[in-house]
Formats: structure tokens, C-alpha cells, sequence
């Protein structure tokens, strides 16, 4: 969005489009967004061109007959109380992303956690999950199940390259924290972690 007397831009509100093709007939797309949208700080109208921004997004759904419009917010930088969608009239998925303290004691943390998140952990645990730390040597794994997951949500997926160098330097250098769950011997489930300083 820009301002119409100093031709500036004053809102970025970043999207990206998951496309399925299961349907051909029908096919499904989402609108999606990570860490929500920036307003300059210096504008005094920010109400009005965060629904400017909102305006444009719904437009955009309806362009590429989107069915929903996903927005996660990151906790840091959060300062809505409510759901910017439904305030504005609009229909869709807003998500906070959590930041945990992990100085607390394990059983702390256990305890905040959803009833139901609490059940699947025990479920995975009973049924013989494990989780360890991945190295160097996973890297492979990660990649193919990286290629996986994008194809599936119709995106493209990074360059091997790029997880070469947070296997690599970044994961040496203690910048990266890359987990697996494995069950029966084989690993069903990895996770990468960004580290900045102390926090993950």
C-alpha cells in the first residue's frame, strides 16, 4: 500500500498461493501468510490501511478462487487482541505462532501445553516414537522429505545446496537445532530450528 501524497510505501502484507490439484474439477487454493503484515510506524491512518491490505488480500482470494485465507502472526511482534479477518468482515484462519520459555522445568512446560497435545505425545511414546538430535549424516532424509512436503502444497522447494549449509556450517556453528522422531528404526518425522542468541 502506498501513500497517495508522498507516494511511499507504508503497508507490506506478504502472500503466497497453495495451489492443489486433486481436484481437477474443483481445484483448491488457499491464500497463505507468515509473521502477518508491516505498517510503517510513522502513519497515523494505520487502521485504514490495514484494512486496505485486508481489502487487497480478499481481492486476490477471490482472483484466484482462494477458498480461505491463512494469516500467522508471530508473537513478537503481535498487537492483536482479536482476529483481524473477522473484525473486518472477512472469513478465514489467523494463527499465533508460540514462544515457549524453555528455562522452565520440563513438567512446567507439560502441564501448559493442550490436554489434547499432551495425549499425543503419551500416544507416540507408548507406541515406541523416539526423538534424537539429527547430524550431518540425516541430511539426505531431510531433503527428500523437504521435496515431499512442498510438491505436496504445490511449492517449490529449496535448492539441496541451501540445508547443505545448515546441516553444515550453520549446524557446527550452533545457529541451527535440527530434530527427528523416529519410529521402528526409521525417521518419520524431522524439524529444523533457526538459533539466534538464546532463543530458537
Amino acid at each position: 500500500v502506498c501513500s497517495s501524497d508522498l507516494d511511499q510505501i507504508v503497508g507490506i502484507f506478504p502472500l503466497f498461493l497453495i495451489s492443489s490439484k486433486a481436484f481437477k474439477i474443483l481445484p483448491i487454493s488457499v491464500l497463505d501468510n507468515i509473521g502477518g503484515w508491516l505498517i510503517n510506524s510513522d502513519t497515523k491512518n494505520s487502521e485504514e490501511i490495514e484494512k486496505l491490505l485486508i481489502q487487497e488480500c480478499k481481492r486476490l482470494a477471490t482472483v484466484h478462487n482462494s477458498y480461505n485465507i491463512r494469516i500467522n502472526f508471530s508473537s513478537v511482534s503481535l498487537y492483536h487482541k482479536n482476529d483481524p479477518l473477522f473484525d473486518n468482515g472477512e472469513k478465514g484462519e489467523t494463527a499465533y505462532i508460540s514462544v515457549i520459555d524453555l528455562r522452565k522445568e520440563e513438567a512446567e512446560l507439560v502441564v501448559q501445553m493442550r490436554k489434547g497435545l499432551r495425549y499425543e505425545i503419551k500416544k507416540a511414546e507408548k507406541c515406541g516414537v523416539i526423538y534424537r538430535e539429527a547430524s550431518i549424516a540425516d541430511l539426505e532424509t531431510y531433503y527428500e522429505m523437504h521435496k515431499a512436503v512442498c510438491k505436496k502444497s504445490s511449492l517449490v522447494p529449496h535448492a539441496r545446496e541451501y540445508f547443505e549449509g545448515v546441516f553444515g556450517e550453520v549446524l557446527t556453528k550452533g545457529n541451527s537445532y535440527i530434530g527427528c522422531a523416529i519410529h521402528d528404526g526409521k525417521i518419520v518425522a524431522m524439524a529444523n530450528y533457526g538459533v539466534y542468541k538464546d532463543v530458537a
